[in-house]
């Protein structure tokens, strides 16, 4: 299983991380990849193979980039910006 997650540097991004790995199933598949994606690239844990993509993020409400060009079993979508950088 292919999982994605997108805002994976923010809290409830890491921690959902750290479990995954740990766990290295979810609903009784094996976890055999996952991508992290945020607008700053996110830690890794060293347990599995991973991949880290720092995102783009668009002032303009415009596109914030593409996201990962293969397909993802599971996604969670954790993205967004809850700070003083959020406002336009």
């Amino acid at each position: 299983m292919h999982i994605l997650i997108t805002g994976a540097a923010g809290m409830i991004g890491r921690k959902l991380t750290a479990r995954l790995v740990r766990d290295g199933v979810l609903s009784g598949r094996a976890i055999d990849r996952m991508t992290l994606t945020d607008i700053v690239a996110p830690e890794l844990p060293a347990a599995r193979r991973l991949l880290s993509r720092p995102g783009k993020r668009s002032r303009d409400g415009g596109r914030c980039g593409r996201g990962p060009r293969w397909s993802s079993t599971v996604i969670f979508h954790l993205a967004a910006i809850v700070s003083g950088e959020g406002g336009g």
